[in-house]
């Protein structure tokens, strides 16, 4: 995001349509440089993980909704007692 806004000031870029070409040229360059120089694997090639974020996030939910843990460690279940 900050290239294409570099490019879009420093290029003097106006107009919507080439703001969005720019935007464009500048992404898929900053990708074909992760991908092979830097040795990243493509978002569209990495694995699918088991849950989703909704679903990570009514966990956690559900979780906050207990209350709190006890600790696992004495001197912080001393202190909840006090």
């Amino acid at each position: 995001m900050e290239n294409s806004h570099f490019h879009l000031i420093n290029d003097k870029v106006k107009g919507k349509e080439r703001a969005n070409a720019t935007h464009f040229t500048v992404g898929r360059k900053v990708r074909e440089f992760i991908i092979n120089e830097l040795g990243g694997t493509p978002p569209e090639k990495l694995p699918t993980p088991k849950k989703s974020i909704k679903q990570l996030q009514i966990e956690e939910q559900k979780r906050l909704k207990q209350g709190p843990q006890l600790s696992l460690f004495e001197d912080e279940q001393s202190n909840v007692n006090e």
